[in-house]
């Protein structure tokens, strides 16, 4: 369930003068209005929210070692799969002066 609260005023606004584009039927039509902002917000807010999410680490992990009999196999696996965690940990990571 999606709720608003009544202190959302520019929601409560936008959404009633939803018009539907006429080219793209499951877009709303482009103004030149607060409103416009305000449902783009609201869209990618529940886009974010609605859509699937990325399994767990550990999740992956299991997932990636279940299937390798070989212990060593599995430790070199294992090795790899935390490089590339730590590597996606640290590709935002911003250089300080």
């Amino acid at each position: 369930m999606w709720l608003i609260s009544e202190n959302c005023i520019e929601a409560v606004e936008a959404i009633p003068m939803a018009m539907r584009d006429e080219k793209n039927l499951e877009d709303v039509e482009k103004t030149d209005t607060v409103h416009d902002d305000v449902l783009d917000g609201l869209r990618y807010g529940l886009k974010s929210m609605l859509s699937p999410r990325q399994k767990p680490a550990e999740a992956g992990l299991e997932e990636t070692l279940a299937h390798i009999p070989d212990m060593t196999q599995k430790h070199l696996a294992h090795l790899a799969f935390m490089h590339r965690q730590k590597k996606q940990a640290t590709a935002f990571k911003l250089k300080r002066r």
